[in-house]
């Protein structure tokens, strides 16, 4: 047998118990500090980095008020006076010390309204401009306007067909009104020519009645067509019937003295004898006392429908 095998160790024999493992080495770890007891707490905390060493915590809380109260003299001076001497004021008047200057109130802000009211009055001038094509009067019979569709010459202007003086009658409170008229042939009245007077008309009211101080009411008057026969039957089915019919389509009342007309998005549309008529109102209306006037277009421009069937 050689050396190696006499080194091996025996085998397990049958029936017998296994040998135990081998232990494993211990980590070289430092070891854990001792346990403290209880009377050692102490004069571990008394010999901590912050304990003032020697001295103690009563030494440096007397040593911090020494320095600050030496600050507060350097700072204040010895008298503790801030080294100022006071002395009492003399006027050699003898008037004594002066009087105080009166406190001047601040403003008022304005206040902020909550009732959902709002201003009444507007700040700017009264609007009287009438700015408008130079042509001569269109030939009218029995004060109504007798044009030929196929004569642009015979067209009214439209600013002669809803006017400021009906304007200043249907509206309350009127202080100006300002008329713009432009002589621009669109939509039916393209092809037949350019216009010679007025085919749109804006007219700008100048009222305390609106919602905001600065704001106005603005009319907008449009010849839509001026025909005859077939062709005004097309031309007004063409925006007032079927797909096209607006959705809050609502006829006229008779009062208003068209052939044919609605209210609708809050302007009207109106047909008397050939001619098609449109005003298209801007701006919010409001109550005498401030609030906002509902569906005043409704009310007010079929008023304005029936001054204008009368000149048609």
């Amino acid at each position: 047998m050689s050396e190696a095998q006499r080194d091996l160790p025996d085998p397990p024999r049958p029936g017998s118990a296994p040998p135990p493992p081998a232990a494993l080495p211990t980590p070289a770890y430092a070891p854990f500090p001792p346990p403290v007891g209880p009377g050692e707490v102490g004069a571990r905390e008394r010999s901590g980095a912050f304990a003032g060493g020697p001295v103690g915590w009563g030494a440096l809380v007397a040593a911090g008020i020494v320095s600050t109260v030496v600050a507060a003299l350097l700072i204040n001076g010895a008298d503790g006076d801030g080294g100022h001497d006071r002395k009492t004021f003399q006027d050699p008047a003898g008037a004594g010390p002066p009087a105080a200057a009166e406190q001047q109130p601040m403003p008022p802000f304005p206040s902020i309204d909550t009732t959902g009211r709002m201003p009444t009055e507007s700040a700017k001038p009264p609007r009287t401009a009438d700015v408008r094509p130079s042509a001569p009067p269109a030939p009218a019979k029995d004060g109504r306007f007798t044009a030929r569709p196929d004569d642009p010459t015979t067209w009214p202007d439209v600013c002669d067909i809803v006017t400021a003086a009906d304007v200043r009658e249907v509206f309350p409170e009127v202080r100006g009104v300002e008329v713009v008229g432009t002589a621009d042939a669109r939509g039916f009245l393209k092809s037949k020519g350019p216009a010679l007077r007025s085919t749109t008309c804006k007219l700008t009211l100048d009222t305390p009645r609106v919602i905001d101080a600065y704001s106005t009411i603005s009319l907008t008057v449009d010849i839509v067509s001026i025909a005859t026969g077939a062709e005004m039957t097309h031309d007004w089915d063409f925006t007032a019937s079927g797909s096209r019919r607006p959705a809050d389509y609502r006829e006229l009342p008779p009062s208003a003295g068209a052939d044919a007309g609605y209210s609708a998005q809050g302007g009207v549309q109106f047909r008397k004898d050939e001619f098609i008529v449109r005003i298209t109102p801007l701006g919010h209306l409001s109550t005498p006392d401030g609030y906002p006037q509902r569906g005043w277009e409704a009310d007010l421009l079929p008023r304005l429908v029936a001054k204008a069937t009368a000149r048609l």
